[in-house]
């Protein structure tokens, strides 16, 4: 698979932005095979098949640019479904659909070398209803399987991921061309009886690795919803903790639910779309109270810059620009309206469509922030609260990480370790839910700056509470001595971020060694292939553009054949066989 093309995404036979309801074929006769009956697993096997134990693995998950992969004609899909065939799901009037896409895909995703994979997005429900439809899509790269048997699971939520399994439904789905992808819809049997309660509810599907198929996913639709993923690594394994979804808006999951009339109004509380990947290093703008203004942009080839001031500034507002002092960016204002409300406040309004990350930290650390998706339109914010004036009263959270710790000080080279750590909560507010990051360095300071390894969902926590958090890892390839530990995304009028970040807990990493095969940029690394070719596995912030493969942090790597190639720089690719970013060290697995 080629590189994606916005302008060109989904278009191909029987192509619209909408998704595909596919046509369901209804097998009229039962079969003592079980992978046509829609009904609990539970009531099928009298077993829970989805258990709920977790035991913290790695998991590598892999992203496909999803040029060269078309619609296909919602005709060609067969639901293979022994259940009665009355259409007891078609939607009326009184359904509400779901939806956090925009109908076309930016990318496919999948987790290597796992058994099954299982991927699910929450549903926010005003109002309790009945289910009327599940909409799930798949994409078949160039594979020889022509079906796979995928599974519906609802899920209560859990602290903002799923929890307690409500019921699962199995479907055959048949009939998927090669290098296409579509949707189809479950509208047949008692999944269209399944009662949900208002709130928050999770749906997942699930299906096995052998299948070859892969999931479509959104990355610059509306987004609002939180996605997660798990995997495990045989039908007999437990399956692997949740992980928070960080690249996708939303997978291509959606739900018709019937709540007995009317419209449910809107999400009052949506979540925010994911934040840009680069991080402000230079103040740009200086106002008074101490108040600093800085801002990184990110541009669709992904180079990367610092905004710049000199346009035009005052005490409380100024302006900034990316490649043009002439081509004004971005407007700020950061006004006193202490004698108002007792708060400073913020105004930013952004004229572009780049991806950006911008900061307004006040003088006691505490950091404002807004951020834009790659090619869409910035909005204008503002936010008069955003900075406590001295001597308010109000509580505030101020979030801290402790010592971390690990399980194995001293593992051999690519040897597993768990890395453990708690979340404080040391203000006197409660705090909003948020995300732990896990980061390795060269040295013992811990900041987003180095390469992330993980991430683990925190919940909300009340003053003075804590939340303890663990990961599984995988040791670096080669020998040294590395550096572990986290820093917490800062929430909503949290008193000080300057202290989010943990200590660093030290780990020395035996064997595997250092010798082998050196490539820098313009090298072409004769190991590889001369055609069109796909690692078996890809670790360190791994992305995949048809030929172009890239590994965004130091001791990440790729392993193709008898060998691995580790990254020896920040980050690093290889388009074809030819060294095109940083340097790699071929060793022999």
């Amino acid at each position: 698979m080629k590189p994606q093309d916005p302008a060109h995404a989904g278009r191909g036979r029987g192509s619209n932005r909408d998704f595909i309801s596919a046509r369901a074929t209804i097998l009229s006769s039962l079969t003592a095979l079980a992978i046509a009956v829609c009904a609990p697993l539970s009531a099928q096997q009298g077993r829970d098949l989805l258990t709920q134990d977790e035991l913290p693995r790695e998991e590598v998950l892999v992203k496909e640019a999803a040029r060269d992969i078309v619609v296909q004609e919602a005709g060609d899909l067969s639901l293979v479904d022994a259940m009665s065939s009355d259409p007891t799901g078609v939607a009326s009037a009184a359904t509400t659909e779901y939806k956090y896409d925009d109908g076309t895909p930016e990318s496919h995703t999948s987790i290597r070398n796992a058994y099954e994979q299982e991927y699910a997005q929450r549903f926010r429900l005003p109002r309790a209803g009945t289910v009327t439809s599940v909409t799930l899509c798949f994409t078949r790269p160039d594979v020889d399987a022509d079906e796979v048997s995928a599974v519906a699971t609802f899920y209560r939520d859990s602290a903002g991921r799923p929890g307690t399994r409500l019921a699962a439904f199995r479907y055959t789905i048949r009939g998927l061309s090669r290098n296409t992808w579509a949707c189809v819809d479950l509208r047949q049997g008692s999944i269209t009886q399944q009662r949900l309660q208002s709130g928050d509810t999770w749906l997942s599907v699930t299906w096995p690795n052998s299948s070859g198929w892969v999931y479509p996913e959104d990355r610059n639709g509306p987004g609002g919803t939180r996605n997660y993923w798990r995997s495990r690594s045989s039908s007999s394994a437990s399956w692997g903790s949740w992980n928070a979804e960080t690249v996708a808006t939303a997978y291509f999951i959606r739900l018709g639910v019937d709540h007995g009339g009317g419209t449910p109004p809107p999400d009052p509380d949506p979540e925010p779309p994911p934040t840009s990947g680069c991080r402000p290093t230079t103040t740009a703008l200086r106002f008074d109270g101490g108040y600093n203004v800085s801002m990184c942009y990110r541009t669709p080839d992904g180079q990367e810059g610092q905004a710049k001031s000199g346009v035009w500034a005052s005490s409380q507002s100024g302006i900034l620009w990316f490649f043009d002092r002439e081509n004004a960016e971005v407007l700020v204002k950061v006004l006193d309206g202490c004698d108002h409300n007792g708060h400073r406040w913020v105004f930013v309004a952004p004229v572009t469509t780049l991806e950006f990350n911008l900061w307004v930290t006040g003088p006691n650390g505490k950091r404002w922030t807004h951020t834009n998706r790659q090619n869409q339109t910035a909005s204008a914010k503002s936010d008069t609260t955003a900075f406590q004036c001295s001597g308010g009263g109000s509580s505030a959270p101020d979030l801290v990480v402790s010592r971390p710790s690990v399980s194995n000080s001293s593992p051999s080279a690519g040897g597993s370790f768990t890395l453990r750590t708690t979340v404080r909560n040391q203000g006197s507010g409660r705090s909003a839910a948020t995300t732990l990051r896990y980061y390795r360095s060269s040295n013992s300071t811990i900041s987003s700056s180095g390469s992330q390894v993980g991430t683990d969902a925190v919940s909300a926590l009340s003053a003075s509470g804590s939340s303890a958090e663990s990961i599984s890892l995988r040791a670096p390839s080669s020998a040294g001595t590395y550096y572990y530990g986290a820093c917490v995304d800062s929430v909503s009028s949290e008193s000080n971020t300057g202290n989010n970040c943990s200590s660093a807990v030290r780990v020395t990493v035996s064997g595997g060694g250092t010798s082998g095969t050196t490539y820098s940029v313009g090298d072409v690394i004769t190991t590889l292939p001369t055609g069109s070719w796909f690692p078996n596995v890809c670790t360190g912030g791994c992305s995949l553009s048809g030929n172009v493969k890239t590994v965004n942090s130091r001791g990440g790597y790729i392993e193709y054949g008898s060998y691995r190639y580790t990254c020896e720089a920040s980050s690093c690719q290889i388009d074809g066989r030819t060294v095109t970013r940083g340097t790699w060290l071929e060793t022999r697995r």
